[in-house]
């Protein structure tokens, strides 16, 4: 029953139309912690793995819905250390619709990176794989720019756990293969004063990947003029 009920308080918050959605925010009133509020809460460390599942995606339509408050954010990460394989599977695909509607969040890009990349060393393979692909996934599209926003946090000289979380993904992804077009974006950034550092850090770790087809010649002459910049 409990399970039951918050799958259908997310289901009321993706579905209902405009109106009717000014009710519901009112009814969790974000400005202080409310009854709801405390039961979602109370509901994350509930003993059935089912119910904590369902609120993985109450707390998703909670973030996309109503509001991207820091202590449902943190209830997300809490779920994606789960001790129960379906409660974690379930927060972190949370954050990866998170991540595909509203992506250009600073603070939803950092929830991704410390909790995607961490996954990675998931004792469930199912688990692991999933954060794999959404690797794999970001190091394919860095013409997105909430894509490169992640690689740009991965790279910032403070984030050395993320860096090291980093090298572990691109050591379980075997058959990663850059694409031509994630070749030819890093060699863009190279030569773009404020995007380089990022560009060699991603470029360092995948070497193998990225210098094969380009002729050694090529990649120290674009080294040589990155570094001019």
């Amino acid at each position: 029953v409990r399970a039951k009920s918050s799958m259908v308080l997310s289901d009321l918050l993706k579905n209902t139309q405009e109106c009717i959605h000014k009710s519901l925010v009112s009814f969790f009133d974000i400005n202080e912690e409310t009854n709801i509020i405390e039961t979602v809460v109370l509901l994350s460390s509930d003993e059935k793995s089912s119910v904590r599942k369902a609120i993985c995606h109450l707390l998703l339509m909670m973030l996309l819905k109503i509001k991207l408050k820091s202590s449902w954010i943190k209830l997300i990460y809490r779920l994606s250390l789960d001790t129960a394989v379906s409660v974690r599977k379930q927060a972190l695909t949370s954050v990866v619709m998170l991540m595909d509607e509203d992506g250009t969040k600073p603070v939803v890009q950092r929830l991704w990176l410390e909790t995607i990349l961490p996954g990675i060393n998931d004792n469930e393979n199912s688990v692991k794989d999933l954060c794999i692909t959404q690797l794999k996934t970001v190091l394919n599209s860095l013409d997105n720019d909430n894509c490169w926003a992640i690689v740009e946090l991965i790279a910032d000289p403070k984030s050395i756990d993320l860096q090291v979380y980093f090298d572990c993904g691109i050591k379980h992804t075997h058959d990663y293969e850059a694409s031509d077009s994630t070749k030819n974006i890093l060699i863009t950034k190279l030569s773009e004063p404020t995007s380089s550092a990022t560009a060699l850090l991603v470029i360092s770790k995948i070497v193998n990947q990225f210098t094969e087809g380009i002729s050694s010649n090529t990649f120290l002459d674009i080294f040589n003029d990155s570094a001019k910049n």
